[in-house]
């Protein structure tokens, strides 16, 4: 549920930066900065109120200013997780593009190392 929201946020927070890249005034930067902190911080209670509703009494945010530190701090958390993961699907679906190229490049070697030389097939 949390990524769900989160995932919403960023999309809303996106779609509103573009409306203002697109005025192309002075004060539009200004605009662009104030909604987007003004989203970004009422989505956070946005999110707990989420929270709240779904789960009530099942679970406490303890903490710093009634548990919204340590909310933040999950929300974080989160993101965080999210682009390393995206990351390393990213460098796993290059990873096995370069494999590919490699394979139909050279159909014949079973194994490619930097210290082989490409010679003439045997069979041919």
């Amino acid at each position: 549920m949390l990524q769900f929201l989160l995932v919403g946020t960023f999309k809303l927070e996106h779609i509103v930066a573009e409306y203002f890249k697109s005025m192309g005034l002075r004060a539009a930067k200004f605009y662009r900065l104030i909604c987007t902190y003004l989203i970004l911080v009422v989505s956070k209670f946005v999110m707990l109120g989420a929270i709240n509703f779904v789960l009530g009494d099942a679970i406490h945010f303890a903490g710093p200013y009634h548990g919204v530190a340590t909310f933040v701090v999950v929300v974080i958390a989160i993101v965080v997780v999210e682009k390393n993961f995206l990351r390393i699907l990213t460098s796993l679906e290059e990873t096995r593009k370069a494999t590919r190229r490699l394979a139909i490049n050279a159909p014949n070697l079973a194994c490619v190392s930097p210290f082989m030389t490409l010679e003439s097939d045997p069979a041919t």
